[in-house]
């Protein structure tokens, strides 16, 4: 038998050795502690550990639309039901908040899933997951079929990791300014946010846009969505879809009417229990706080009972038990 040329081999374990290091490199910034990470890891740390501690609850889950647009303390004390908000960043992606959600649910538990709506497009952003799986979940990682991992540590880019290898060896380097952003002490013991009581003066441009982005509907988004919903039922719990509130403007019902009529009708398909309709949680200027998905607290309440209503309208989702 005629033996492999030297440059083959060559080849295959240059290839294998760049792969091996690429899977192990994530055990080298696992628990850097890096400034942007923060709000979102001690946030979703509380929030988790608020789930973990209720039964039967309701557990909100979506990104800052949810943190920002949704009351656990109110729904409560609405529904007579614990209820608990486990929405935290919208950049962690859809894959990644399905998963803590599908790990913070138990038999019993209702999951109001409220994803933004960029989020059920195709992924484009994924810095932000990027920064908080290498530094504070790598256990997700590699719990990744071999394939998705090889696609996430080859998706990231060389900045992200200069940056969280540094962050682990001078935690210094990467620390949280007081004031900078978000913190997690405006985070109360429902997982809600307390600190949205009055508009924010300093806002993004792009609030100032006529009209928001196109959206686009990814064809395997609502797919995921129902192998998410087909795990929690098959653990004893239930899942209900809501809308995120969005300022109305970048609602753009013109722009994006096809998007919201295709949405709707796929999880119609997909036989959702759904509440509500995209129009009717939109909101005006006067409610805004400092970003299109996040609205001051007084709009957050009254969104809430709305919530509220639809709940106990549904069976047998809805309601106390």
């Amino acid at each position: 038998m005629p033996r492999p040329q030297s440059w083959l081999v060559g080849f295959f374990m240059t290839v294998a050795t760049v792969i091996a290091v690429w899977v192990a490199l994530p055990l080298a910034t696992s628990g850097a502690r890096l400034g942007v990470n923060r709000w979102i890891h001690e946030g979703l740390t509380r929030k988790l550990g608020a789930a973990a501690a209720r039964e039967r609850a309701v557990l909100l889950l979506g990104g800052s639309s949810v943190h920002f647009g949704m009351s656990a303390r109110r729904l409560e004390a609405r529904l007579g039901r614990a209820a608990v908000n486990i929405g935290q960043h919208a950049g962690l992606g859809r894959p990644y908040i399905l998963s803590y959600g599908a790990k913070a649910a138990k038999p019993g538990d209702l999951i109001v899933l409220s994803l933004e709506y960029n989020l059920w497009g195709v992924e484009t952003s994924r810095s932000t997951r990027n920064y908080y799986v290498l530094a504070h979940d790598t256990a997700y990682l590699y719990s990744r079929r071999p394939l998705t991992l090889l696609e996430f540590v080859a998706g990231v880019s060389w900045s992200e990791w200069r940056d969280l290898l540094r962050a682990k060896r001078d935690p210094a380097t990467a620390a949280w300014p007081p004031g900078a952003g978000y913190q997690p002490a405006t985070i109360d013991a429902w997982g809600d946010e307390i600190g949205n009581t009055r508009p924010v003066s300093a806002r993004p441009p792009a609030l100032d846009d006529p009209v928001g982005p196109r959206l686009a509907l990814d064809a395997g988004a609502v797919d995921e969505v129902v192998a998410f919903r087909n795990r929690i039922v098959s653990g004893g719990g239930e899942v209900a879809i809501a809308f995120p509130g969005l300022l109305r403007r970048h609602f753009a019902a013109e722009v994006n009417r096809d998007f919201y009529a295709r949405l709707v009708a796929r999880l119609a398909e997909e036989r959702f229990t759904v509440l509500d309709t995209p129009e009717n949680v939109v909101f005006d200027a006067d409610c805004l706080y400092d970003y299109a998905y996040h609205p001051l607290r007084a709009c957050t309440e009254a969104r809430t009972d709305r919530l509220a209503a639809a709940l106990r309208a549904e069976a047998p989702a809805g309601g106390p038990r």
